[in-house]
């Protein structure tokens, strides 16, 4: 595994958060942006006749985790991670006792389709906090009860996991199904 991501950045070995979504990039950004770059051609930074042969990528819209609004993410800034698109979504998700946990795990799973729960034990980066594959998989239980989750039964008598289609045709966002205990 190399510790470069595609757009020449090193990527950090601290422990952070959102390392845990992206292995093979450095940030939100580049994983959205690496994945199919010819659809965001680069911008002019600006209009300036200083700036006339300077170009930058682009803003990418996202939707935010709890409200599904969109909002921009830029490339190389302190808000190229972003998933909320502010505060007051970020605290309304943190208000619930594990809701910030559990939403944790179902995007891990978001973002890493058909894995098991040692890979999210394994990839678990909270110095508060922390999971085991156990953890993990109670967690899971919950959420495939309530239809988010599917649990697809491997050879070895193992599970592994995914969203499910019908939360992924329906218009929440993992943050209201965590903050909303929804069911399918």
């Amino acid at each position: 595994m190399t510790n470069k991501c595609p757009c020449g950045r090193t990527k950090s070995n601290l422990v952070e958060r959102h390392t845990q979504f992206f292995k093979d990039y450095c940030s939100y950004y580049c994983s959205i942006y690496y994945q199919n770059p010819s659809a965001h051609p680069p911008v002019k930074v600006s209009d300036s006749k200083h700036h006339s042969n300077h170009y930058r990528n682009p803003d990418i819209m996202v939707n935010c985790e709890m409200c599904n609004q969109e909002y921009p993410i830029r490339d190389n800034s302190k808000l190229s991670n972003q998933m909320f698109c502010g505060v007051d979504c970020y605290r309304e998700l943190m208000q619930g006792k594990y809701s910030m946990r559990d939403w944790r795990v179902l995007k891990m799973i978001d973002f890493h389709p058909n894995c098991n729960t040692n890979y999210i034990a394994n990839n678990w980066q909270d110095n508060n906090l922390k999971l085991s594959s156990i953890g993990a998989s109670q967690i899971l239980r919950i959420y495939a009860a309530r239809g988010i989750v599917t649990r697809i039964t491997t050879d070895q008598n193992k599970y592994i996991y995914r969203i499910s289609d019908a939360f992924r045709a329906s218009n929440y966002t993992l943050g209201q199904a965590v903050k909303g205990k929804i069911r399918l």
